[in-house]
């Protein structure tokens, strides 16, 4: 230092002002200041042009965490997704590591974390769109259980802001210091949060897109359905013969409804219901055929006979959860039936028989367009019971 300097220094001491290396010392922080922020906009931009770019979350995620845990010089960066309880697990596809923290503790996996605070206050501090920052986890004033969990993820210290998904609580982004503590600064925070807003568009992003490509798929299906229909009433009308027409529909519709089998259940006349069998099917090879086995059910008279007389169907998504009596369970399993949906064929005001659409692998929780696809289709069966006598 040289003696202007030195004189400089010592004057602004008695006079109490900033000496020259003390200005220089704040000019650099604020240069290194003004940097550091001038990287966080530049990140959040390439974020932001990652969500414009891809609708695909998981590469949106895995470059969000990825460019954040790189820019805040921190060991990780992971997202905790709530689950309908306020429970909720951190997503593996959705976090980045640095290379000596990567396996870690409990992380490289969907880890589940059932926070009983979180739980009890239904996202408690986060519903209000509020941080949490822990410098250290030891005199954070965290409890005793809280603290044990975060030692089993090898966590030190964090800074932690939630995701919105319109106004819906969806997760949490968190940024976590492995190697000890960590005094976080606003505008990391601010960072953090930025960053959370920007995944909480993504999502919601993704959910429309989702809910677009459903409604579209369902009107495929539906426009599908009906051209069957219309292929069925078609048939009706140029064949009397049953055995054809029920035959060439099952094929369509157990396709079109992904069911394992479709078939067509007769009653014998004046048996009360009693007796019947399987007239017609369609059905995958690894299920047996019920074609032409003779069944009785002597609960089926008194018990479901006058409801399908009324018009009522039977939907049942799983026979095992659905009160049925023995006997009739005795007869699904027969058949290996564990989800159906049956509705009545009537010929002149009577039970005629049964229309059939089975999942035999497993429950299976139907929808509504299929099930009036079924009793529409069932509706032109009857029709065409009604032309053959």
């Amino acid at each position: 230092m040289s003696i202007r300097q030195w004189l400089i220094n010592t004057l602004c001491r008695w006079c109490q002002l900033p000496t020259i290396d003390q200005l220089q010392a704040q000019i650099t922080s604020y240069h290194t200041e003004l940097d550091r922020n001038e990287r966080q906009q530049q990140a959040l931009y390439r974020v932001i042009s990652k969500i414009r770019a891809s609708l695909d979350l998981d590469v949106i995620f895995r470059t969000t965490t990825k460019e954040t845990c790189k820019l805040l010089w921190v060991d990780r960066i992971a997202v905790y997704k709530f689950n309908e309880n306020w429970g909720g697990s951190f997503v593996s596809n959705f976090e980045f590591a640095e290379p000596t923290w990567g396996e870690v503790g409990h992380w490289g996996q969907v880890t589940i974390w059932d926070d009983t605070y979180l739980q009890e206050h239904q996202g408690g501090r986060y519903r209000h769109n509020e941080p949490f920052v822990a410098a250290d986890i030891h005199t954070a004033g965290l409890s005793k259980c809280h603290i044990e969990i975060l030692e089993q993820f090898c966590i030190r210290a964090y800074a932690t802001v939630p995701i919105f998904v319109g106004a819906t609580l969806w997760g949490v982004l968190g940024a976590y210091q492995h190697s000890g503590p960590r005094q976080w600064t606003q505008q990391e925070i601010k960072f953090l949060s930025q960053v959370a807003s920007q995944l909480g568009f993504a999502v919601k992003q993704a959910e429309l897109l989702a809910d677009t490509r459903q409604k579209a798929l369902e009107l495929q299906q539906a426009n599908n359905w009906q051209d069957i229909l219309f292929s069925i009433v078609a048939e009706i009308r140029h064949s009397l013969d049953l055995a054809i027409v029920f035959t060439t529909t099952a094929k369509e519709v157990r396709k079109a409804l992904r069911a394992d089998r479709v078939g067509i259940f007769k009653f014998d006349p004046n048996s009360n219901y009693e007796y019947g069998e399987f007239v017609a099917e369609n059905v995958l090879p690894e299920y047996s055929s019920a074609i032409a086995i003779r069944v009785r059910d002597g609960c089926f008279g008194e018990n479901y006979a006058p409801k399908y007389h009324q018009g009522r169907s039977q939907v049942l998504a799983d026979i095992y959860q659905a009160g049925l009596s023995q006997c009739h369970l005795d007869i699904l399993e027969q058949f290996q039936v564990r989800a159906q949906i049956v509705v009545p064929l009537m010929a002149k005001a009577e039970l005629w028989g049964l229309l059939c659409i089975h999942q035999c692998h497993g429950p299976h929780q139907w929808q509504p367009s299929e099930i009036k696809f079924v009793q529409r289709l069932a509706d032109q069966f009857s029709i065409a019971l009604e032309h053959a006598d």
